[in-house]
């Protein structure tokens, strides 16, 4: 009797085992599957095609988003994309006056606005802060624009005097006396490295003229350096409205010794020891260290001393007019810029970039006629 029910039972499972492959094989036809090139599903995380014969996935990846759409059609959406344009390595964002207004009519029609108020730089002369530099924003035909006039030269060291001798405001073509408008526009980054959903932003041009820090006290250590207070305050409230100063991380700063060597070479400068280094600090918006711009992944040249067009940075008229010293070469309205790598000498001696990163003379850390090129980080 046991027996007879073990066969059938072994029957029975034959049997069942037997419809299965024959159901299978109904279904299943062998063929080589097939598919459009270009024909794509996909879901949050990964793509696939389906084969117009059975119908079954294949083919399935994950995205790969290069810079901002995967092969399959699938487009990155930012939280914060309505906040900012990008076009290919390039973000804008925040505004700031930047080209100089030579429409005469457009001129006299901002010239002719009385409703303002012009307010002081309090810009350093013969040591003091003085008001002989002002400003003022308004707004025409749905566009902004800042008025600068100046009565006294700004010289270029604080202690001076506001004479032709001690200024480039004027070899720039920026007189005494005149009122001249500048337009309001986006400012454009370029983005030098993009992962999870951060950008590391660094801004195409010459943005301002600035001193590093004004009365030399920090003997060119970032951290206590006024350059830090105006970017902070003074620049990322003119430059930025609520909604975008929303996305600007902020970010730890490296002040270290590490950050004043080349990226290729922490011990280069004096066996990698600086007397002026700082504690890190923590900025929404900051200086590029020599060492990040040095920085090969970043798209700059790892030697330092090497003419790199990456570190060469066009002055806006804006900063021209504010005294930035344009040289006079090939790279026409060009300039040098700070950077935030303490010095390893005293004297207050700074380290600035123009094609190559290059050291200045004592008291440079006081002087405005270098460009100001900020860089942050945001969250896409």
């Amino acid at each position: 009797m046991k027996k007879t029910l073990s066969l059938i039972l072994s029957l029975f499972l034959l049997i069942l085992c037997l419809g299965v492959v024959a159901c299978n094989n109904t279904n299943t036809t062998s063929h080589i599957h097939s598919a459009g090139n270009n024909e794509y599903a996909f879901d949050d995380n990964y793509h696939y095609q389906v084969c117009s014969i059975c119908q079954q996935q294949i083919n399935k990846e994950e995205h790969l988003f290069s810079p901002l759409k995967c092969k399959c059609g699938k487009k990155i959406t930012y939280v914060n994309e309505n906040i900012y344009d990008r076009s290919e390595n390039f973000i804008y964002l925040g505004s700031y006056p930047q080209t100089r207004v030579t429409e005469q009519a457009l001129i006299d029609a901002l010239n002719s606005i009385t409703d303002c108020e012009w307010q002081s730089y309090n810009y350093w002369l013969n040591g003091n802060k003085t008001d002989f530099m002002k400003y003022v924003d308004v707004t025409y035909e749905n566009q902004k624009y800042r008025g600068v006039v100046f009565i006294s030269y700004r010289p270029y060291w604080p202690t001076k005097e506001g004479i032709e001798d001690w200024t480039y405001q004027d070899d720039n073509g920026y007189l005494l006396g005149n009122v001249y408008w500048f337009k309001y526009e986006p400012i454009k980054w370029r983005i030098l490295s993009e992962k999870n959903g951060q950008a590391f932003l660094f801004c195409e041009n010459i943005i301002d003229s600035q001193e590093y820090d004004f009365d030399g006290a920090s003997n060119s250590r970032y951290e206590p350096a006024t350059i830090r207070g105006w970017l902070n305050n003074t620049f990322i409230n003119t430059a930025f409205n609520n909604s975008e100063q929303n996305i600007i991380l902020t970010t730890e700063v490296d002040n270290s010794e590490r950050s004043s060597n080349p990226q290729n070479d922490p011990t280069f400068f004096r066996t990698g020891i600086n007397d002026n280094a700082s504690k890190n600090t923590f900025d929404k918006i900051f200086l590029l260290s020599l060492q990040e711009l040095t920085n090969t992944e970043y798209g700059f040249d790892s030697e330092y001393n090497d003419f790199d067009l990456a570190r060469v940075k066009k002055a806006s008229d804006y900063s021209r007019c504010q005294g930035v010293y344009d040289y006079n070469s090939e790279h026409l309205d060009c300039a040098a810029f700070y950077t935030r790598s303490a010095h390893y000498y005293d004297y207050e001696y700074a380290w600035t970039a123009f094609g190559k990163l290059f050291q200045r003379f004592e008291n440079g850390v006081r002087m405005n006629s270098f460009g100001i090129v900020p860089a942050l980080n945001i969250k896409l």
